[in-house]
């Protein structure tokens, strides 16, 4: 079965392949609820034989119509929602980021910092065991 379309029992249309026509109703957006006939190996290729069926519309097929508008419009939202949070968590983890770099570098400093120390303080021993020795 197709996303586009739905199909019930063989119709006395035929392909161009002389095989039944099969009766479906199309899900597209464009076409919601609406009939037409088609080749029923359309799945395996077929022989792209289309014809919509002439028929007033029926309550059925606007119930099911407005049925696809109003999920199709639920869909955009979910979708519009979907993009704002991907882009909040986008935003959120650049903030994380951002912050990681700044902790990661003061860290650096204090590291650079805590080596001079060490340096400093082995030059001032090494001073002093020189002029305690003198």
């Amino acid at each position: 079965m197709s996303s586009s379309s739905s199909f019930s029992s063989p119709s006395n249309l035929s392909c161009y392949y002389r095989q039944p026509a099969q009766l479906r109703i199309s899900k597209t957006p464009s076409n919601p609820g609406k009939k037409f006939y088609g080749c029923k190996n359309w799945n395996n290729g077929g022989c792209n034989f289309f014809r919509w069926k002439d028929e007033p519309d029926s309550s059925n097929n606007q119930v099911m119509a407005n049925e696809l508008i109003e999920l199709r419009n639920k869909m955009l939202l979910l979708e519009a929602e979907n993009q704002k949070m991907k882009e909040s968590v986008a935003l959120q983890f650049q903030h994380a980021h951002d912050i990681y770099v700044e902790e990661f570098s003061k860290i650096q400093q204090n590291i650079w910092k805590l080596e001079l120390f060490v340096v400093a303080t082995w030059v001032l021993f090494i001073i002093f065991i020189v002029v305690v020795r003198w």
